[in-house]
């Protein structure tokens, strides 16, 4: 349980390793230039610093794609199709088993204020929302026009992220409750970036021989694992060690019947709820409840309060008040895609097939790969009597992910009943 902590902490941290913004532009300066030679240099951890440099262009089985080192030592590779930019932390196609890479798309071509997107290749799969467009000032300059992005796993609505973007300069900061980082300097080479790539993710995915699916989490170099360099792997596992162990003195307090008066400010708030987090993760619902009422008194417009209530709810039994703090949730922030997912399971819960559809499709018709959302409609025909399009959902799930063990099992119980 303790690694499971560990692992759910560190994979927030690890997307701030992101240091390289996206969106190759080939002459108008427009997006961020993914030309060879160009660099960027980061204030980063306490003082430290960071450069990224573009160093070549690879060309991987006809497609080219861009190598980006950090501090001249650990590289990362992106590629850019029409309308997205991807991130590998290993050459795609270049290794078997173990060895393969899977994509995170980090940012969209042309991204809007109100746009959401979600990258499914990792455990947990992760969201991003453009929040604002807006004037930001770096210790490398002032940028107007400069987008501020949110992210989170989709399964952990708690943990959130921030990364600012301009157009034709990079990723000028990133930030989360344990990290910071702003662009000091940058260079832009004149040497030309790759042609976008007009083919869709899925096919580039079978063209470098990548399963169209996450890699398992329990092994060690797949998912969010191997996305840390060594160097910061080092800097990170300390404080996220210390946090998780902070959590598991809270549950043990928590379960001995202890009282603990924490303090009213913001930081503690925060933690408080992030150790509310954990409490569900363990399968202390009553506990992470107590903790979550008492903070939606003190911050009421905090959708994330009211969705992991309601998730709380939801695992209680407690079907009605689960419903009406989901549905408070989605009304503070309609993109919570963890708290519709939970509303459909209440709906089902509560013998209601035809609403959970509903929230199911709302999900599906922004995330069409979402394979957990597809699953569930999956059920959600079983119970509205669809086994034809129950089955074919399940199928998809599969596809989507092939170590998919629920959508395996739903198939087989079909087989089993005919």
């Amino acid at each position: 349980m303790v690694r499971k902590h560990i692992t759910t902490i560190l994979a927030i941290l690890a997307l701030h390793l992101i240091s390289l913004p996206a969106v190759a532009s080939t002459q108008s300066g427009k997006g961020f230039p993914l030309n060879p030679g160009s660099h960027w240099v980061y204030n980063i951890l306490e003082g430290d610093t960071e450069t990224v440099s573009i160093t070549r262009i690879i060309n991987v089985k006809g497609i080219p794609v861009v190598e980006v080192v950090h501090n001249d030592e650990y590289p990362s590779y992106f590629l850019r199709t029409r309308d997205e930019i991807y991130r590998f932390d290993g050459l795609p196609g270049a290794g078997e088993g173990r060895e393969i890479v899977w994509p995170t798309l980090l940012l969209k071509v042309s991204p809007s204020v109100g746009e959401t997107w979600i990258s499914p290749w990792g455990d947990p799969p992760l969201s991003f929302t453009v929040q604002s467009e807006e004037t930001y000032t770096v210790p490398a300059g002032t940028y107007p026009g400069t987008y501020k992005i949110a992210y989170r796993p989709v399964t952990d609505p708690i943990y959130q992220g921030f990364i600012w973007y301009t157009p034709g300069v990079g990723f000028v900061a990133m930030e989360n409750n344990h990290y910071r980082s702003e662009l000091v300097s940058f260079s832009i080479s004149d040497l030309l970036p790759p042609e976008p790539v007009d083919k869709e993710i899925t096919q580039l995915m079978a063209q470098f021989g990548i399963p169209i699916g996450p890699g398992s989490s329990d092994t060690e170099e797949s998912g969010f694992s191997n996305i840390f360099s060594r160097d910061y792997l080092a800097k990170l596992l300390v404080p996220a060690a210390l946090f998780a162990a902070f959590a598991i003195v809270l549950i043990w307090v928590l379960k001995a019947q202890r009282n603990i008066d924490l303090e009213d400010d913001p930081g503690v708030s925060r933690s408080e709820i992030a150790f509310a987090s954990a409490m569900l993760k363990e399968g202390l619902y009553s506990d992470a409840a107590r903790l979550l009422q008492r903070q939606i008194v003190k911050n009421p417009q905090w959708p994330d309060l009211a969705a992991l209530l309601g998730h709380a709810y939801s695992e209680m039994g407690r079907l009605e008040d689960a419903s009406l703090e989901l549905k408070r949730a989605l009304t503070l922030n309609p993109d919570l895609v963890a708290a519709r997912l939970d509303l459909a399971k209440v709906y089902l819960a509560n013998n209601d097939p035809s609403k959970a559809l509903e929230e199911l499709e709302a999900v599906l018709g922004k995330h069409p790969e979402f394979a957990d959302a597809i699953l569930l409609r999956g059920e959600t025909y079983i119970a509205l009597g669809q086994t034809d399009r129950a089955e074919a959902d399940f199928r998809e799930a599969l596809k989507i992910n092939p170590s998919f063990t629920e959508a395996q099992e739903q198939l087989e119980k079909i087989k089993s009943e005919i």
